[in-house]
């Protein structure tokens, strides 16, 4: 089953700015198949010390990151699941700046954080 690029005016503005990073007639499903194994292939080439890394002080370890990455897979899965079942309520936003100090993700292994992705 090939899953088409939405078009512009099927987003709202924000989710518009990602369409230039697909060409016209590339398949997501499998995009998103070849992206899982990449992503895989570098996180476990980024050692623990350089996932505990920040550019700057009071800026995220790269750890927290990809931490939020995955809170926003979570994000967009519920979002995924709430149009697929019609339900026209709207959608609150969410502040990563709120949800990484609960998240213990500076804690935790690079290794323990990408292995919990949401889509297998």
């Amino acid at each position: 089953m090939k899953i088409e690029i939405p078009k512009p005016e099927e987003l709202s503005t924000y989710y518009q700015s990602y369409l230039k990073y697909v060409n016209p007639g590339d398949d997501l499903l499998e995009l998103i198949t070849k992206q899982k194994k990449e992503t895989e292939d570098f996180l476990s080439a980024i050692s623990e010390a350089q996932a505990s890394s920040v550019y700057a002080p009071g800026k995220w370890q790269l750890r927290e990151v990809v931490g939020h990455v995955c809170d926003t897979e979570r994000i967009m899965c519920y979002r995924a699941l709430r149009f697929s079942r019609k339900d026209e309520t709207p959608l609150a936003g969410f502040d990563e700046n709120t949800y990484i100090p609960g998240s213990n993700y500076s804690v935790r292994t690079l290794k323990n954080i990408s292995e919990e992705t949401p889509i297998g």
